[in-house]
């Protein structure tokens, strides 16, 4: 396909295509032991995850749907299931 100059890492300048994802979304169809490895928690999503965990979804680094917003107080962190309160 000849896409080497513009995917395939991260270096600055190349597409960048990504989804953030919540894997504990209040409704979701995730179930969450106390404490799973980020690599359970990947593949939980990549298995049973749907609309309902996805955040944000990011093409060629611009992002493109904000499913949800964020309220100020709470944020999201990747593949961790947990939220921040402050």
């Amino acid at each position: 396909l000849s896409l080497d100059e513009q995917t395939g890492n991260f270096q600055v300048g190349k597409d960048f295509d990504a989804l953030r994802v919540n894997v504990a979304a209040p409704g979701g169809p995730i179930d969450l032991i106390k404490y799973e490895e980020p690599q359970i928690r990947l593949e939980k999503f990549l298995n049973l995850g749907d609309d309902r965990n996805i955040v944000e979804v990011f093409v060629a680094g611009r992002k493109v749907v904000p499913f949800r917003e964020a309220s100020a107080d709470r944020t999201t962190t990747f593949l961790t299931g947990s939220d921040k309160s402050d």
